[in-house]
């Protein structure tokens, strides 16, 4: 089955905040996700059934990319600092299920 990813505008946002070194990445880790979303650790959430995540490491920090998969799309929610234990997970899907 092939998927199509859909950035939220928070991720477009922190995106547009990285510098090209981890841009890039980040949308090799992303690619990755778009050829099989299952492969990553899954997340549990109250808004959404199937919530994974992905380790990568920007500006030598520890970050997760959270995506939700919706049918044949991968909605891309937000990158979250691993330092904060997941507390604005909640907000991302919050802002991420508006775009919908």
């Amino acid at each position: 089955m092939k998927f199509e990813l859909v950035p939220s505008n928070h991720f477009l946002k922190q995106m547009c905040e990285l510098d090209e070194k981890d841009r890039r990445r980040v949308k090799n880790k992303l690619l990755l996700a778009e050829q099989n979303p299952f492969r990553n650790k899954v997340l549990h959430s109250k808004e959404f059934n199937h919530v994974f995540r992905v380790r990568v490491n920007i500006q030598d920090r520890e970050k997760r990319i959270v995506y939700v998969i919706l049918k044949d799309k991968i909605l891309i929610a937000g990158i979250l600092d691993r330092d904060k234990d997941y507390r604005e997970l909640k907000e991302y899907l919050k802002k991420a299920k508006k775009e919908l």
